[in-house]
């Protein structure tokens, strides 16, 4: 049975890997050669790991045999001037054949330039960088990629921490010089920023691919994995010998449109039912992968929509927290092509009982606090039917409110996903999921305060307060359904939870203190860990069933993307 199993898996890789014509009509070699090692380096974009695990997911699907390792040393806050650190640490820890770089945020919102001053000393100093970091890797006989860095939101200023005026140009200024960097030195050059900005233009208002103005989450990190995945043909062999990379011609898209009938799957369902939609008669080669499962299939598609299911494997499971991606590739005989990945992730479903739900956070296992393990007891109630209260007794014995970034002060981290039905627990946080904290302060006096981070319209909806305790602090967050302004979170966005099936909700208990040595530790303590995180994958939040409408005590929220071409 394991050597069927074997065989089975190394005749689906070499249908996966068979050649492709390239626009040339010569067989096409993906980009990758068996044995690399790709180093993906950047700020703290790169370091979220969404855009290089997609890329990787993807490449395995295809070559799921190979001995392939792409990984990442991206560093949070870092200027392209710590490129040449983060290349020789890659260099002595990974031994890469190939790194690539996109790094240039940091420049525009932490650096010295400032809106208003003369960016061209800036620019010049980040091309001197960014060329410095490809001759670096050249000498030492690395192939390199280089990625234009992605641009700011500066329409998202109002939720931001950074000074955002004046940056979307400055990053605009930052990929040219990209551009020009990777002709002089004949380096594959890869336009994430442009292509990222095309896919948020073509996606719905309500989308939003950099929901802090800076940050890329899941549908924007997708897209910079789009702009690499099509261009390195992971579809075709791999790459044999030694010699200049060039990057591949992207395949021309098939038109078949992945469909989710159903947003919701149940954890013990065999299957998953999607619909298949195309506007002319296809002909195609499906295949799948999920976890160990593999599979193939011939379609014939007629112009219109063909029900087909995803077959789980049977050692497939999720439990609460966990998720996976399933990638499927469909192909015809011309190359067109389509790769789509799907999002499934398992989440607990929480049924109110006279109006209400409750739970207790719990810090891990094995966790020293002052306090006790328990962190905090919570309560979340509709009132009215319309309006939501959530309260929150937080067991805390020492109020640190001196920190400047926000996430290490003592609070609640709150997120709420609004949205309605047809557009809820997908990945994308959109513009009505919404992420914001209730931070505590002891002085000047005991206040709990709304800091919004994330979703348009909070302080148009929602109050906070709190006072002080014994153990700790009460806090509590109303989100009104009342008159006037306090009816909305913006003049086209209504609080109202009668008017929404499910309601999505995720705390986190921030808890500062004070260890034995004098310094200072932050504990981030959710009501539920979970495999994705919060702020970059908006499927992973606990369901408020408002309406009755999911039986039992999970469900696995399903999102299709397509990432090629």
């Amino acid at each position: 049975m394991k050597a069927l199993l074997i065989l089975s898996v190394c005749l689906v890789s070499l249908l996966l890997a068979r050649p492709v014509a390239a626009a040339g009509g010569e067989p096409q070699t993906c980009f990758l050669r068996e044995g690399d090692v790709w180093v993906f380096l950047g700020d703290s974009i790169t370091h979220a790991d969404t855009y290089r695990r997609i890329v990787d997911r993807v490449v395995k699907h295809f070559h799921p045999e190979a001995s392939l390792r792409i990984t990442q040393k991206g560093v949070s806050g870092s200027l392209a001037t710590a490129s040449k650190e983060q290349f020789e640490k890659a260099a002595r820890e990974d031994r890469p054949t190939i790194v690539s770089l996109m790094t240039g945020m940091n420049n525009s919102i932490n650096s010295a330039w400032r809106v208003g001053e003369p960016m061209d000393k800036h620019i010049a100093g980040y091309r001197e960088q960014i060329a410095k970091f490809v001759q670096n890797a050249k000498d030492k006989g690395l192939d390199v990629v280089l990625l234009s860095p992605t641009l700011t939101d500066e329409s998202l200023g109002w939720g931001s921490m950074w000074a955002l005026d004046g940056t979307e140009e400055f990053l605009r200024r930052c990929a040219a010089a990209v551009k020009d960097v990777a002709a002089a030195e004949t380096t594959p050059y890869i336009p994430a920023s442009e292509e990222f900005e095309l896919a948020e233009a073509r996606g719905t208002p309500e989308q939003i691919f950099r929901p802090d103005g800076v940050h890329p989450a899941a549908a924007g990190q997708y897209a910079i994995a789009a702009s690499i995945l099509k261009r390195i043909a992971p579809w075709a062999p791999l790459g044999k010998g030694e010699g200049d990379r060039t990057l591949c011609p992207a395949p021309q898209p098939l038109p078949v449109e992945l469909k989710l009938p159903a947003r919701f799957a149940k954890p013990q369902d065999k299957a998953i039912p999607l619909t298949l939609a195309t506007t002319e008669a296809v002909e195609a080669t499906l295949t799948w992968s999920l976890g160990d499962g593999r599979g193939q299939e011939a379609l014939k598609l007629d112009a219109g929509e063909t029900a087909w299911s995803l077959a789980l494997p049977e050692v497939f499971s999720l439990q609460n927290g966990d998720a996976a991606e399933a990638v499927i590739d469909l192909v015809d005989a011309q190359g067109r092509r389509a790769v789509y990945v799907l999002d499934l992730a398992r989440v607990p479903v929480l049924h109110l009982k006279d109006g209400k739900v409750s739970g207790t956070i719990l810090a891990p296992e094995g966790t020293e606090r002052p306090e006790g393990r328990p962190a905090a007891q919570w309560t979340l109630s509709v009132v009215d039917g319309k309006s939501l209260l959530i309260e929150a007794e937080v067991f805390d014995s020492e109020i640190r409110s001196d920190a400047d970034w926000p996430w290490a002060q003592d609070g609640l981290i709150v997120w709420l996903d609004y949205r309605p039905t047809e557009r809820f627990a997908d990945i994308g946080l959109d513009s009505d999921v919404y992420m914001f904290l209730l931070n505590a302060y002891e002085q000047p006096r005991f206040a709990v305060s709304l800091r919004p981070w994330t979703g348009r319209g909070i302080t148009g909806a929602a109050v906070a307060g709190g006072e002080r305790t014994q153990t700790g602090y009460h806090a509590h967050l109303a989100i009104a359904d009342g008159k006037g302004q306090m009816r909305r979170f913006s003049k086209h966005q209504e609080s109202d939870l009668s008017k929404r099936d499910f309601l999505g909700v995720s705390l986190v208990v921030i808890d500062q203190d004070t260890d034995a040595n004098a310094r200072s530790t932050t504990r981030h303590i959710p009501n539920q860990a979970t495999a994705r995180p919060h702020d970059q994958y908006a499927n992973t939040h606990a369901i408020v069933d408002l309406k009755g409408k999911l039986p039992g005590d999970s469900v696995v929220n399903v999102s299709v993307t397509r990432v090629v071409p």
